[in-house]
């Protein structure tokens, strides 16, 4: 779910930015993005708004080739129960690093995190975690949301 908004923010950014063949420098572009997504839970949708705030960088080889596309963005947002309103204030901090050579999607830092009053964290994503496509090919740290979507039911429930 976060890897399909945050990757098409940064092929957008990369198309936008491109440059013609012998331009080289880096291109970068303050940005903000909007994403509601919902995950189907028993007897409820937990509807996901997220807003992100951030710079893209498009780096480029030598014949003006996009090569890698580095995203840091803030995150802030919320997670709500469709049937009863329970509502969980969300928050990240983002590093993006989509690598068009190698075809990895990395993100690292606090990603994605959700704290409830009285409860402390109920999601923590946060760490390292890398994919190829869709096949996971690194992770470090918790990334509960990532592991089992089912965290964002039991989080508004």
């Amino acid at each position: 779910m976060q890897r399909v908004t945050f990757l098409g923010i940064t092929l957008a950014a990369a198309l936008a930015l491109a440059l013609p063949a012998g331009a080289t420098p880096p291109m970068s572009e303050t940005v903000t993005e909007s994403a509601v997504e919902s995950v189907s839970c028993d007897g409820f949708d937990a509807v996901l708004e997220r807003n992100f705030s951030g710079l893209v960088t498009v780096y480029f080889d030598n014949d003006g080739n996009p090569v890698r596309v580095q995203v840091h963005a803030t995150m802030t947002g919320s997670l709500t129960n469709s049937v009863t309103g329970t509502s969980l204030p969300l928050r990240g901090h983002i590093l993006l690093v989509d690598d068009f050579t190698t075809g990895v999607v990395t993100f690292v830092g606090p990603v994605f995190l959700g704290n409830a009053p009285g409860s402390g964290s109920v999601i923590t994503d946060t760490g390292r975690i890398s994919f190829s496509g869709d096949e996971l090919v690194f992770e470090a740290g918790p990334h509960d949301a990532n592991d089992n979507p089912e965290v964002l039911c039991t989080a508004v429930a």
